[in-house]
This record gives C-alpha cells, structure tokens and sequence, in this order.
C-alpha cells in the first residue's frame, strides 16, 4: 500500500509497510525488513511502527532509507536464545522528504 500527500513547497509525506515474518530470530541477530515506498530518496526521514507489540526480547533497533525507494527496518534479538515471533508483526511506514 502506498499513499502520496504534498505537493507545491510543501513536504512530501509517503506510505507503506513491511512484515517481521513468524520466523527464528537467532540470539543476538538481526532481522532487516524492507518496504518498497516509491519517491523515497536516501536524504529522507523514516519511521516504522509496529502495530502489536514485539515479543519479549525484540525490539525495532533501527529505521532508515537504505535506497531509492526503499525503507529498512532493523529488528534486533537482544537474548542469547533464538525467538520466533507468536505471529507476523506488520510495520506502517512513513517518510517525509523534500518536494
């Protein structure tokens, strides 16, 4: 899903979401996610919300425009055992940029 708002001097503001899938998580690792949001330049700003909580020894360690057109959200295990999240978990993403 992807959504586009702005336009003139004002700020581009656009939408989308990635999905931490039901999957082992090892201990200590990282998980990155990818949403492909089209107009997303590297000089943008980005934030990722869960819509349910982590599971207990995850957490959303960090967000950001890894390419053109893509957000990145980085999903750490922060135990020695792996974890395998209960369900998906679903990211709303949102970057602003210049127009």
């Amino acid at each position: 899903m992807l959504t586009t708002r702005g336009g003139g001097s004002g700020p581009i503001q656009l939408y989308g979401t990635c999905t931490l899938p039901a999957a082992l998580i090892p201990g200590f690792g990282n998980v990155d996610l990818a949403a492909n949001i089209v107009g997303a330049n590297l000089e943008d700003q980005a934030v990722a919300n869960p819509r349910t909580a982590l599971d207990p020894g995850l957490w959303q360690r960090q967000t950001w425009i890894s390419a053109v057109n893509t957000l990145t959200v980085r999903v750490t295990n922060a135990t020695a055992g792996g974890i395998t999240p209960a369900a998906p978990i679903v990211f709303d993403c949102f970057v602003q940029g210049k127009p």
